[in-house]
């Protein structure tokens, strides 16, 4: 980025930065509330929406990528409302993208517990069939799972 950018223009890329943010918290949620109702298919498409969101912060920040070292050079020379104003849209983007960031880690959890616990389901029905197939190895004729009295 280049040192000297207009005040308003840097706002525009802080309040650009907050709404992606915003956009990143509202679409965990979602993602939340999927993964808790387990539909899968709409996941699916949220992690599409999640991915033009993310494509937009990166282009923001391949245009504007020293934002954060600029912002440093020139915060104590902007006016005070101006500095305060910037402040507070940077304050609001980070509380929301570790909000997101955080949904994200618990949805994590959740998904790989249900791939864990699937797993292990799949282990013991492949085990159950392993057991009966060895069962019925030794025996001839069908297998019948009822007992027969009359023998």
């Amino acid at each position: 980025m280049t040192p000297g950018i207009q005040t308003e223009e840097l706002l525009r890329v802080l309040k650009s930065r907050r709404e992606y943010c915003r956009a990143m918290t509202q679409l965990a949620d979602e993602q939340q509330t999927l993964i808790n109702e387990n539909r899968t298919s709409q996941l699916l498409q949220l992690i599409a929406q999640k991915q033009r969101v993310i494509d937009g912060l990166a282009e923001l920040w391949q245009a504007f990528g020293g934002l954060a070292a600029y912002w440093k050079q020139i915060r104590d020379g902007l006016a005070a409302e101006l500095r305060a104003e910037c402040d507070a849209i940077l304050a609001e983007s980070e509380v929301l993208l570790a909000a997101a960031l955080e949904r994200e880690a618990q949805g994590t959890r959740q998904l790989t517990q249900r791939r864990d616990e699937t797993q292990l389901q799949l282990r013991k029905i492949g085990q159950t069939l392993e057991a009966r197939t060895a069962l019925g190895a030794g025996q001839q004729g069908p297998q019948s799972s009822f007992l027969d009295v009359s023998r």
